[in-house]
């Protein structure tokens, strides 16, 4: 019996459209047919696999969206779950991280504000990740050291 759905879904997954395919193979034409079960197998393995690439690269975003795909299509895998996990806590460590350089420039500039250069610049001592806002922040704190 032919399948239209099947076959699209089959031939989105061939040429690559792993999110296409995964709308295709969610509806019930699909998943009730061996074939349509033996497209959702392989597409879940080619967006876990997209999803580990994307989360190496560090593209979380990209990443959780690939493995919230293959959790629809089957959210039973230990291996999406891991990997959801995973991203998740990249995900937060990132957002802290972020959330304290914040808070650090922000503690740099009032320490400006105040005049107080020596503590501005043992609060740009430790920044471990060099920007513009911490270039210019030190350009600011140089400047007025001179002054």
């Amino acid at each position: 019996m032919f399948n239209l759905t099947l076959r699209q879904a089959q031939t989105a997954f061939g040429d690559g459209r792993l999110s296409e395919a995964c709308e295709l193979a969610q509806r019930d034409e699909v998943r009730r047919l061996f074939a349509g079960q033996k497209l959702i197998t392989k597409l879940i393995a080619a967006l876990v696999e997209r999803s580990g690439r994307h989360h190496d690269a560090g593209r979380h975003d990209d990443a959780l969206l690939d493995c919230e795909m293959a959790r629809r299509l089957d959210g039973r895998q230990e291996q999406v779950e891991a990997l959801r996990h995973k991203i998740l806590a990249a995900m937060a460590a990132e957002r802290d991280s972020k959330q304290r350089h914040e808070a650090l420039v922000a503690a740099t500039r009032e320490q400006l504000r105040q005049g107080r250069l020596s503590a501005a610049g043992r609060l740009l001592d430790g920044f471990s990740q060099a920007g513009a806002t911490v270039a210019a922040l030190g350009q600011n704190l140089a400047t007025r050291q001179s002054a």
